[in-house]
């Protein structure tokens, strides 16, 4: 008996709750001018994920990005990478460190790969003027971007950093996780 009432106090001292009505206030935030929050809302639990504030955004021009933090949270941070041409957010993948505690974020690497699949988000055109930023976003930069404003997300969220931050990904996560390194 004592040994599980021990347990249960060093797991409660190493997770943090934070107030789910903070949630709503992200969304007012400034985190720079080219960063805009487009919603947030708190999602409850499931019996797989824990209750949680989900962030959505696009970091200038297209960089579309997702924050999910959990209302008791473990004081870590993990960033999952995409594959392929990357063009999609990695909800899969992000639920996984939810699961774990973990605040966890993922971008689209500026492009969205159902209108724009493989890499014709590189070519410019009248109906892509972004393309040179995209190539550059895909290269690196969104990824990067991503990692700063979640971190700045968390902080302004749980009112401190995380303890330690992750990387998550291989094929093009890993090569992306290589890029941030």
């Amino acid at each position: 008996m004592k040994r599980a009432a021990v347990a249960c106090l060093l797991l409660s001292g190493s997770v943090s709750a934070a107030p789910t009505e903070k949630c709503e206030t992200l969304a007012h935030t400034s985190f720079g001018a080219d960063v805009k929050i487009e919603s947030t809302k708190i999602v409850a639990a499931t019996g797989t994920l824990r209750e949680y504030c989900d962030v959505r955004g696009v970091i200038w021009p297209e960089a579309r990005f997702a924050v999910k933090l959990p209302t008791f949270w473990n004081g870590r941070f993990e960033m999952v990478g995409n594959g392929g041409w990357a063009g999609v957010i990695s909800f899969q993948a992000m639920d996984l460190a939810l699961h774990a505690g973990y605040a966890s974020a993922s971008t689209d690497t500026g492009h969205d790969a159902q209108k724009e699949p493989g890499a014709s988000f590189a070519y410019p055109g009248p109906n892509n003027p972004n393309a040179a930023r995209k190539v550059i976003d895909h290269g690196y930069l969104a990824v990067h971007e991503t990692a700063l404003l979640a971190k700045k997300l968390i902080r302004e969220y749980y009112g401190r950093d995380p303890q330690y931050s992750y990387w998550v990904g291989c094929s093009t996560g890993g090569r992306q996780g290589l890029m941030e390194a």
